[in-house]
């Protein structure tokens, strides 16, 4: 299988989720999740569409990142008050479009 070829149900299998559960704003969400994963991979890859084709193993990676953002869907996850987890899906993403980070250690 490859990343082009992936599907709303092959994430919902990869979940291990009832088709037959899944309500259509469920649904949305993990159609969302697929096309944002895919377009995660591209981006952390710097490959294009075609050539994340080209690695068949690309396609578990991009079910994995689609299963974590459908069910890690918070920013914040865990933690306490002092010591607060932030979701590193979202991390990555956002730091990968970032162009308002200020280089550290100049005056």
């Amino acid at each position: 299988m490859t990343v082009s070829e992936l599907e709303y149900t092959d994430i919902v299998n990869y979940l291990h989720i009832d088709a037959e559960d899944v309500t259509e704003a469920e649904q949305a969400m993990i159609e969302g999740c697929l096309e944002a994963a895919k377009n995660f991979t591209a981006s952390y890859t710097g490959l294009t569409e075609g050539e994340l084709d080209d690695h068949p193993d690309l396609a578990v990676a991009v079910q994995c990142v689609a299963a974590d953002m459908y069910t890690n869907r918070d920013l914040v996850t865990g933690g306490t008050k002092s010591s607060v987890n932030v979701n590193r899906t979202v991390e990555t993403i956002l730091n990968m479009y970032a162009v308002n980070l200020v280089p550290g250690g100049e005056d």
